[in-house]
């Protein structure tokens, strides 16, 4: 006999917040090497669009609230822009916004009880 196994709503959370920080980590990590000349433009802007929209499917069910979500998306259009105009001085702001949004989206997952 086989039994359904379906994740509780706060599995689902857990695993929207939990996917949300490492696509944050991997568009971190990502902007940084680039700024030190260590990654080319071209695959540092397609790691940055794909950590974008998979941050945008990850939020789909309203888990992150509208605000940081909101400044997550801006931050990484401005860190797209940066490398699409070679701007290697100025994503450093950019890389400054998307930490202090990676320690909100902590902050969010410890209130709500989310392992990692």
């Amino acid at each position: 006999m086989l039994v359904a196994c379906s994740q509780s709503p706060q599995d689902k959370q857990g695993d929207a917040i939990t996917t949300t920080q490492s696509w944050i980590a991997t568009a971190r990590m990502t902007g940084e090497a680039w700024q030190q000349g260590k990654l080319p433009d071209a695959y540092t802007e397609q790691t940055l669009i794909k950590s974008q929209q998979k941050i945008v499917q990850q939020n789909r069910s309203k888990v992150i609230p509208s605000p940081l979500s909101e400044q997550l998306q801006q931050t990484l259009r401005q860190m797209i822009a940066d490398v699409q105009q070679h701007r290697r001085n100025t994503i450093a702001s950019s890389l400054e916004k998307l930490s202090n949004e990676q320690h909100q989206l902590e902050s969010l997952a410890k209130n709500r009880g989310v392992q990692r």
